[in-house]
């Protein structure tokens, strides 16, 4: 690619480090030896999640402890001596699985926002657990059973609106996933709530690989009519890209990382040139990124 030459010069400028959300830092141990982030408490600024920490292997074993966590506190609910009330059932599930929220809500953040192979493949295998586990919880006739003798004593228990609707939501939420369902019809309700999820996840993979893949070709002058002359010179001459990217340390550039983004996802091949900056994730303000930055902008500005 080419610099335009046109009197305000166009380019892209990646900060490597500064831009990108990233996958997650590499290194140090596997999950069990060195504990998984994702389940331990953050002491981060208002409890950021703290990506530097997280590792793509760390994800699946999250999800699936989170999971026997959340399935527990349902069969605590669903074994107390108790009758049913609104607190100990209703509030109860609603206070559950806080574990498998947090790890999901970092998971299809980074995933969606910095996604990889690895955290693809995780995503496709997660996709059909998660259904089933869904499906375990809606498809627990005792659960059910406490869920809907609340809902019939509705009237008698003097809720005030919030809680009403969340108390709605819950039953129907049950009554729409097939609750109330015999146990045949649960069953191919099953099947069929995995093989979607399945489906889900391969249609959203294949989605963004054709986006990754679109390119828009115009070879008939009559397309550009009515754009101005300046843009449509500089879409001729090109648009080039140079990188800075941050990387921590003084190991191996390749396998670096800057405490977020990893270098392999930082790396965009066919660019003008490339700085590595030794700096944590916040690169933009270190004096090599900023002289270099000044550098790009006199160079494509014509002045030596």
């Amino acid at each position: 690619m080419q610099f335009t030459r046109s009197f305000v010069p166009i380019f892209l400028l990646t900060l490597g480090g500064a831009l990108v959300l990233g996958d997650c830092a590499p290194a140090g141990g596997d999950v069990e030896s060195r504990g998984n982030p994702l389940l331990a408490e953050w002491d981060t600024p208002f409890g950021v999640p703290p990506f530097n920490l997280i590792q793509n292997d760390d994800y699946l074993p999250a999800f699936h402890v989170a999971m026997e966590s959340h399935a527990a506190e349902i069969e605590a609910i669903v074994s107390a001596d108790e009758p049913p009330t609104f607190e100990n059932t209703i509030v109860a599930m609603e206070r559950a699985g806080a574990d498998l929220s947090r790890v999901s809500r970092v998971f299809y953040a980074v995933e969606g926002a910095n996604s990889n192979d690895t955290l693809r493949e995780v995503a496709s295998t997660i996709a059909p657990e998660l259904a089933g586990h869904r499906d375990d919880i809606r498809f627990n006739p005792e659960l059910y059973a406490r869920v809907a003798e609340v809902w019939d004593s509705r009237e008698a228990l003097d809720l005030d609106p919030e809680q009403l609707v969340l108390l709605e939501d819950t039953h129907k939420g049950f009554v729409r996933s097939g609750a109330a369902l015999d146990e045949a019809s649960k069953s191919r309700l099953r099947e069929i709530n995995g093989e979607l999820a399945e489906l889900s996840e391969e249609f959203s993979q294949n989605l963004l690989k054709e986006t990754n893949a679109f390119q828009l070709v115009i070879d008939d002058q009559k397309d550009l009519a009515g754009l101005p002359g300046d843009a449509v010179a500089a879409a001729a001459d090109g648009v080039a890209a140079h990188s800075i990217i941050a990387v921590k340390g003084h190991g191996p550039v390749e396998e670096g990382n800057d405490g977020v983004v990893e270098y392999k996802s930082a790396h965009i091949e066919g660019v003008e040139s490339e700085l590595v900056v030794r700096s944590p994730h916040s690169v933009q303000g270190h004096p090599d990124a900023i002289r270099e930055v000044r550098r790009i902008l006199l160079e494509h500005a014509g002045v030596e």
